[in-house]
């Protein structure tokens, strides 16, 4: 019995919730924070940890992307680029 709690509290402790933010750090070639973003994807591309985000991600990175063709720092071929990989990430 306190095994099988032990396993669900692991299993817990290794899901955590995302935001935008996260994913466009990762995504976009020109943010700073993109290294500790990248640790975080390739953990969960490693099944070492699950992601869970709020069902407005994908609009929220469309938005943020969007906005990075406005601001000229990505032009729409990067951008559809872009978007191909967080799709990939099934988030």
């Amino acid at each position: 019995m306190i095994t099988k709690n032990l396993l669900n509290m692991d299993a817990i402790a290794k899901c955590y919730v995302i935001d935008a933010s996260v994913i466009l750090a990762w995504l976009l070639p020109d943010e700073i924070y993109q290294n500790s973003a990248n640790s975080i994807l390739n953990l969960h591309g490693l099944g070492k940890l699950s992601l869970i985000s709020p069902s407005i991600l994908p609009y929220e990175v469309i938005n943020g992307i969007r906005n990075s063709i406005q601001r000229k720092r990505i032009n729409q071929k990067i951008a559809y680029q872009l978007l191909s990989v967080f799709r990939k990430t099934e988030i």
